[in-house]
């Protein structure tokens, strides 16, 4: 059974990570807008996500009475930390306005992070198949994007898309640590 500081901080967590993509996908939020809930969680929370937003993206916030206010800046594309292009005359996924090309589309992106996540539930040493059969597998699942930014134990996973070990078992080390074992 949770503690009661355990549940009130996972309430926190719930309510920030509303407010960052009600802020994210309506960067001005008002009390009589189409979301009066993200605009009340947004002014609860407004220093917390203030700070987060200036240190993750560095993009200001404002919030009062009144309104609730994300300035997004967009990259720098000349910034050299932004490697998703290449320059030159290589054909890639369509061009970014700069005379370079982009190697990642939002296809490619997500692939990558179907893959990462595969790579992440995987054994040391993983076959390119077997990867290639994970991928397939998150992909295909109708409720991954509900499992998106949780905490999952890989045994809970593993049951779920039955995944096995290279020597073929599947164990359960959240059983094993309940059986005291």
């Amino acid at each position: 059974m949770n503690s009661l500081p355990d549940i009130l901080s996972q309430q926190q967590e719930d309510e920030r990570r509303r407010s960052i993509r009600a802020l994210l996908r309506h960067p001005l939020l008002t009390p009589e807008g189409p979301d009066k809930q993200a605009f009340a969680l947004a002014r609860r929370h407004a220093a917390w996500l203030s700070d987060w937003f200036a240190a993750q993206a560095g993009w200001t916030m404002h919030a009062d009475h009144a309104v609730v206010r994300l300035k997004k800046v967009p990259g720098d594309n000349e910034d050299p930390s932004r490697g998703a292009s290449v320059g030159g005359n290589q054909r890639r996924n369509g061009t970014n306005g700069k005379g370079s090309q982009n190697l990642f589309s939002r296809r490619r992106y997500v692939l990558t992070c179907l893959a990462l996540a595969a790579l992440e539930r995987a054994e040391a040493q993983v076959t390119l198949g077997r990867l290639a059969e994970r991928i397939v597998a998150l992909a295909a699942d109708p409720k991954v994007h509900a499992k998106s930014g949780k905490v999952f134990g890989s045994w809970t996973l593993a049951k779920e898309y039955k995944f096995n070990d290279r020597n073929g078992t599947r164990p359960d080390w959240g059983k094993a640590f309940r059986e005291g074992g």
